[in-house]
Formats: C-alpha cells, structure tokens, sequence
C-alpha cells in the first residue's frame, strides 16, 4: 500500500509541474518595447540622469519637440480668443499637451525608484518557483503585450499620415457671393 501512495508522488507529470527547475524569469521581457521606446527617446537612462551624452540627448529632445509645441499652442490661444469652439478645442489639446509634459517629469523625478521597482522584481523573491507559476501569470503578460501592440499598430498609421501630409483644417474658405 505504501509503495502505490509513492507512486502517485512520483509521475512525471506531478514532478513536471511541481518540481520542475526554470530559468530565472524576465519580467521586464513584457515591457521591453516601452523601455526601448523610453531609451531612443531620452526617457531611459542607464543609471540615473547625470551628465553625460545621454542627458545631452533628453534634454535636447525635450527642448526641440516637445516645448516649442507647448508654447505655440499657447500663444495660439491669445489670437483666437474671438472664436469659441476654435478656443475650446485649442485649449482642450493644449491642457493634454501640458499633462504630457507633466507625466514626462514625473517620470523623470521618479526615475530611482521606478528602476529600483524594476531590480526588486528580479529578486529571488519575485521569481516564480515552477511552471505552473509562470502559467498563472503568463495570460496577464500576454494580454498587455497585445493591448500594446493593438495600440501601436492602430497609432502609427495614423502618426505616419501626421507626419507626411501634416495637419489639414476642414475650415471653408469664406468666398464672396454675388
């Protein structure tokens, strides 16, 4: 009776699942498309900002893209202060370009701890111990890499056309009538 109960212990498939030794696991695979996304942009540094080329590189594209940006939009809302649904549109995108920049400094102040976040996952603590760990969380890694990539793949058409054609207004010219 005994030498059945060991046998039960033993398959193969409860060792498979149970006992089976894995690699360490990498949590920011997931993410690498953001992270190396965040690095071409200057977001990503290394270490931790200093200064070095890298720095040069934020702070460059920082100045260049983003705040020339912001500040057109801002002095575009003071020569159409006649026009009130030009306004509202105007300082609706001008509020969410400014929370961008807000979320882009955040990002940077919080740059230790979100990279000391990021070195506390691959702790021994956080590495999951079998396979069917991994499988428990597998689904939710693979759903945001789909969401991601649902995203990116509905956006860049649309960045591209920006990019090429630029912005066309739908305004009618306003013809004389005779």
């Amino acid at each position: 009776m005994m030498k059945k109960f060991d046998r039960k212990l033993t398959t193969p498939s409860n060792l498979k699942l149970q006992n089976e030794a894995i690699d360490r696991y990498d949590w920011a695979l997931t993410i690498k498309q953001n992270l190396s996304i965040l690095r071409i942009s200057g977001l990503w540094p290394r270490d931790n900002y200093k200064i070095d080329p890298y720095t040069i590189l934020t702070a460059t594209f920082l100045l260049t893209i983003f705040l020339p940006n912001l500040l057109s939009q801002i002095i575009k809302v003071f020569f159409i202060l006649d026009d009130l649904s030009t306004l509202s549109a105007t300082i609706y995108l001008l509020l969410t370009e400014i929370l961008f920049v807000v979320k882009i400094f955040s990002l940077m102040k919080n740059m230790t701890a979100l990279k000391q976040a990021m070195n506390l996952l691959d702790a021994d603590m956080f590495q999951p111990k079998n396979t069917k760990q991994v499988a428990l969380v597998q689904p939710n890694l693979d759903s945001w890499s789909t969401i991601y990539n649902s995203f990116t793949t509905m956006c860049e058409p649309e960045r591209i056309c920006r990019l090429f054609l630029g912005f066309r207004t739908t305004l009618k010219p306003h013809l004389p009538t005779n």
